[in-house]
């Protein structure tokens, strides 16, 4: 094989931070069923205050209107 051909499948199966974030997010947001504050909240559940998941919410593209299927195994 290739030495191009194994950097692109590398390429491909790499997940960025970004990326990895959004996933972890959306997952605990569909696990809470989208309640954000509160102590059984999502925010609750990564840690972190509700102000600050909001803000990542919005700068990682993330609303229950655009939201994708999530596979939680």
């Amino acid at each position: 094989m290739r030495k191009e051909d194994l950097l692109k499948i590398i390429q491909e199966v790499v997940v960025t931070l970004e990326e990895a974030e959004r996933d972890h997010i959306r997952k605990t947001l569909e696990q809470t069923r989208w309640v954000v504050a509160g102590p059984h909240g999502a925010a609750a559940r990564l840690g972190i205050k509700r102000s600050t998941l909001y803000f990542r919410m919005q700068k990682l593209g993330i609303s229950r209107a655009n939201k994708e299927p999530v596979h939680t195994e």
